[in-house]
């Protein structure tokens, strides 16, 4: 590895771990919208507005 790559590699290492606490931040956030979205559709479907 010459000089030129070695910035190159630590920053995508560093973008990675970001990616990963976003990953790690965003899941339960993501569940929450998809599961809140169900409920509403099953609950709309229920009372007959859907």
């Amino acid at each position: 590895m010459n000089t030129a790559e070695a910035p190159l590699k630590t920053a995508g290492a560093t973008l990675k771990a970001a990616g990963a606490a976003l990953k790690k931040t965003l899941q339960p956030l993501t569940w929450f919208f998809v599961l809140g979205a169900i409920l509403a559709l099953a609950s709309r479907v229920a009372l007959g507005l859907a």
